[in-house]
């Protein structure tokens, strides 16, 4: 299992769309933070098993939910960029690249 390092920015978003789904429906909230953290745990487990998109990254998307999570099966680690909403613009993470 490799260890998960989290972009700020994504924190940011995992935290926002948590909050948001707090205030509608704190049960869905609750379900969303559980598959989130699965989701995660999976990643770590079997990094490969996002689709490869551009320059090394890959998505995955969370069971129940209109969200990617958009990371890099690194050597050492797998490095999270971004929890991308499937309405939000495409690729506009890309910025968060180094």
């Amino acid at each position: 299992m490799k260890p998960v390092v989290i972009n700020p920015a994504a924190l940011q978003e995992m935290i926002g769309a948590e909050t948001r789904l707090r205030k509608k429906n704190p049960k869905r909230a609750d379900e969303f933070e559980s598959t989130l953290d699965g989701s995660i745990e999976l990643l770590a487990q079997q990094p490969q098993i996002g689709t490869p998109i551009i320059r090394g990254l890959r998505s995955f998307t969370m069971r129940r939910f209109p969200f990617n999570l958009i990371y890099a099966d690194e050597l050492e680690r797998v490095y999270i960029l971004a929890l991308a909403h499937h309405k939000r613009r495409s690729g506009y993470w890309l910025k968060r690249l180094k």
